[in-house]
């Protein structure tokens, strides 16, 4: 009775106390578009990808087959597009957050992370969209990666962000190795 009524309103404090204390961390709230335009830049970039693809395989002799067997910068532009494809649903979670006043550190970490990563992967577009979202949208005066991290780890998001670190060090040092690869040869 009294106790549940007590315990529910305590509760409702300790989730207002947080959003508030999310909402001080960021300069912008409400709409996040520029992040959805970086998120749809990365399916845009797919999406460019395949149609220069479709036309190139109809240029070639072999096809795709030999085409994707020889040519290997279509293979780095697939490993690329793979990224983009990752990093457009890893987006949607982040701005997710943000709108849910969730994670804010561990998002601005994330999409620090993916921003650089687009850099390294010739993604400019996207890429410059991030960066413009993380200067619009979080507050960045007394921010410490230390401090960062110690609530990314509290609010047990750590495993988010190495997740994404893992798997963008794994596909651009992949990538990397192809296109010299095919510099090279």
């Amino acid at each position: 009775g009294v106790e549940s009524c007590f315990v529910l309103r305590n509760e409702g404090l300790m989730k207002k106390r947080d959003v508030m204390k999310q909402k001080r961390k960021l300069k912008k709230y409400g709409e996040f578009k520029m992040a959805k335009f970086a998120q749809y830049m990365c399916i845009a970039m797919v999406l460019l990808f395949l149609v220069y693809f479709g036309l190139l395989a109809t240029q070639t002799k072999g096809g795709v087959n030999e085409l994707l067997s020889t040519n290997l910068f279509i293979t780095t532009g697939f490993i690329v597009c793979v990224v983009n494809l990752y990093v457009f649903y890893a987006l949607k979670r982040l701005i997710n957050n943000l709108e849910n006043f969730e994670y804010v550190e561990a998002t601005r970490i994330e999409m620090l992370i993916i921003a650089i990563a687009q850099l390294l992967l010739f993604n400019y577009a996207s890429a410059a969209l991030l960066i413009y979202c993380l200067i619009k949208y979080f507050k960045w005066q007394g921010f410490s990666i230390k401090e960062a991290f110690r609530e990314i780890k509290k609010t047990k998001q750590l495993s988010n962000v190495l997740i994404t670190v893992s798997l963008l060090v794994f596909m651009g040092i992949l990538a990397f190795v192809i296109g010299i690869a095919a510099v090279r040869s």
